[in-house]
């Protein structure tokens, strides 16, 4: 889908909304004139959608052409200003492939007076959020909804305005590499050693609902955020050669464009290509490095110093000289009209000052039915390879999630590579390892995958004393590199498993054995044991963990323990400012589909735990007579159907069947915790 039709489409649809009602939990407004100027754009003229939750109100505009260019945008009525401007033919903001669009976060924000924030600076506020990827929404472009982009959006922009508000009480960085009297850095308490976060393996288990997740992002992510760390510029370009993996045209095109006439063997020495070199698998650098330049070089008919049949644009390279003396050159010219956005990131590196930031040393992933050994470990990827015949599709080795963990790990011990730390001396490695601050590795729905297959050989490697850095340290030749491999000892392994979900696969026994697994069950305490409510003409009272107590009682008893409801979907009861329309929606959004889930649409056994109040015979079904089985009369049945729980202001006696008042559903909630009903 083109940007345009992206765009377009989505105005269709905020057009099609109407004033005054509820897209999920947000209130649109209507249509607005109001915009917020900033020094670089300015919005005024262009009409915008107003949205309101809770105390959060947003602008969102989709603005299909605007100086020839598209924009998505979202701007801030509580923060009086824009929030996000995304241009939509920018390649780190809109990204579409195989029938999939996806909108991202560029990390790219300007504070007030304090200008725009290192990328890096900001990518690591959101992590402190708990938000450590850029996905904002993806889109099917054949089924696209339109109605998720909206509240992606919507949810980016309480991320964004909260990273703001941060960034916004640090004190300004000082200017490191010029202040000649730079002030002292405060004393903080310095990262927590690899041996002080223990259990290394561990997974939270329990019913849905019982905030596993939540307590990863809150208690279990904070100690993997480190303070008052020192971003060299090797460690920026380091992120960003793992973030885009830059093709070596490239990589020696910023070489070139940082510093410009240099010999190949000078190239292979440049920081930019030994950064690339560590994450490469390439062995011939010097002469990968000479195919480069030479399948990039433009040259006349007539010139002999460069001897090449075939070339791939752009062709940006100069050659002066003949043999290993050879100087070569870029056009700078020809770069700025051809590569502008390349230009402008060697700009911003070679202007990148060392910066004083916090750091999260955490990866977050989510397990599925298609994941696979290849996409955990490693595995054969197709990839559009530079060579010296041109660029053509080849398959290459590619590091999976738990690869690239392993290096991260690795790297805060102060290694290059994973290979570097396995070359080491078992007591210097085991030194550094045990020193160096822990990574996590956070899995969410680990038990949604294969595990036994996924891990593969990690069953053994992950043992807490199998790992690189301990006693009994054991590591391993992976089948599709051959590379040695090993799991350092400051990784940790956290993940979350909902006990019941019917699509999961059982944990292997012998996996099971390298877990802590920690239970999270229904937790009514965090609730208020009462919440008031208000009726037309009298206030009154429901006993709030007495509710979900029963409810969950008779779920024991009837499917198991671990088929409960967990407190996570009342918790939004707290902010609310109408009580019985937020239960409404929670029975019928979330604790009405969990029972038919659970009892497989046996209506007869949610009547057992919600009550008779909730439950109504659409009508009696008879059959014909001489053919019931001995065990059950089959002369009559009935058909149950659920009660709808959300508002609606009925007319007919039908609707009144199917629909309760406000009067009548508090009057069923206290029947569930009740014999009879006191109202």
């Amino acid at each position: 889908m083109t940007p345009i039709d992206f765009s377009t489409n989505f105005l269709t649809y905020l057009q099609s909304l109407t004033p005054q009602t509820h897209v999920e939990e947000w209130q649109y407004l209507g249509l607005t004139n109001k915009s917020y100027p900033a020094p670089t754009i300015d919005w005024t003229g262009q009409f915008g959608f107003d949205f309101s939750f809770d105390s959060h109100a947003f602008i969102i505009r989709s603005i299909p052409e605007h100086e020839g260019k598209t924009w998505l945008v979202i701007e801030s009525h509580t923060r009086k200003g824009q929030l996000y401007n995304m241009y939509l033919q920018k390649p780190t903001v809109y990204v579409t492939s195989q029938n999939k669009t996806q909108l991202t976060e560029s990390y790219s924000m300007t504070i007030g007076r304090q200008g725009k924030q290192h990328k890096e600076t900001v990518r690591a506020a959101f992590a402190s959020l708990g938000v450590t990827t850029n996905l904002i929404s993806e889109v099917d472009d054949a089924n696209p909804d339109w109605q998720k982009v909206l509240v992606d959006l919507l949810q980016w922009a309480i991320y964004r305005e909260k990273v703001k508000q941060m960034l916004e009480k640090k004190a300004p960085l000082p200017n490191l590499p010029t202040d000649p009297k730079p002030e002292p850095l405060p004393k903080t308490k310095p990262a927590p050693a690899m041996a002080t976060i223990q259990p290394i393996n561990q997974i939270l288990y329990g019913p849905p609902g019982t905030g596993k997740t939540y307590r990863l992002q809150k208690e279990y992510l904070p100690r993997y955020v480190e303070n008052q760390i020192k971003i060299t510029q090797k460690d920026y370009v380091y992120q960003l050669f793992t973030e885009k993996e830059f093709p070596w045209w490239k990589v020696v095109a910023l070489s070139l464009l940082v510093q410009n006439d240099q010999t190949a063997v000078q190239l292979s020495s440049h920081l930019f290509v030994q950064i690339k070199s560590a994450l490469s698998r390439s062995k011939t650098i010097q002469a990968g490095i000479r195919g480069q330049l030479q399948a990039h070089a433009k040259i006349k008919l007539e010139d002999e110093n460069v001897r090449y049949k075939r070339r791939s644009e752009p062709l940006l390279f100069e050659k002066v000289g003949e043999n290993s003396k050879a100087i070569w050159k870029i056009d700078n010219d020809l770069a700025d009209e051809l590569e502008p956005e390349l230009v402008a990131l060697s700009k911003e590196i070679n202007e990148y000052k060392e910066q004083i930031t916090f750091r999260c040393n955490a990866t977050f992933t989510t397990f599925h039915q298609n994941f696979a050994y290849e996409d955990f470990i490693e595995g054969i990827k197709p990839v559009m390879e530079e060579t010296e015949e041109g660029g053509q599709v080849a398959y290459a080795i590619q590091k999976g999630v738990f690869y690239q963990c392993c290096e991260a790990a690795v790297r805060l011990a102060g290694y290059t590579t994973l290979k570097e730390c396995i070359q080491d001396e078992p007591t210097s490695r085991q030194q550094k390892l045990t020193q160096a601050p822990p990574y996590a590795l956070f899995i969410d729905e680990i038990n949604r995958a294969n595990v036994s297959a996924v891990f593969g050989e990690l069953i053994t490697l992950i043992e807490t004393d199998k790992r690189l850095g301990t006693e009994h340290e054991m590591h391993i030749k992976l089948p599709y590199s051959k590379e040695e491999f090993g799991v350092p000892a400051n990784l940790h392994i956290i993940g979350t498993m909902n006990t019941a979900d019917r699509s999961i696969e059982a944990l292997d026994t012998a996996l099971r054995r390298r877990f802590q697994f920690v239970e999270m069950m229904p937790d009514v305490e965090v609730l208020p044991e009462n919440l008031p409510v208000k009726l037309r003409e009298t206030s009154e009272i429901i006993k709030l963990q007495n509710l979900l107590t029963t409810i969950n009682q008779r779920l024991e008893v009837l499917v198991s323990r671990d088929h409960q409801i967990g407190h996570a979907y009342f918790t939004k009861l707290q902010n609310s400012d109408d009580p019985i329309a937020t239960l409404r929606s929670i029975f019928q959004h979330n604790i009405l589909p969990l029972l038919q889930e659970y009892f497989y649409h046996d209506y007869a056994k949610i009547g057992m735990v919600l009550g008779e109040k909730f439950v109504t015979v659409a009508q009696t079904v008879q059959f014909g007579q001489g053919f019931q089985t001995e065990t059950e009369d089959w002369t009559e049945k009935k058909i149950y159907r659920l009660k709808n729980c959300l508002r609606k202001d009925c007319k007919d006696e039908e609707c009144k069947k199917t629909h309760f008042t406000d009067e009548q559903f508090i009057d069923a909630l206290r029947a569930i915790y009740n014999r009879t009903s006191n109202l």
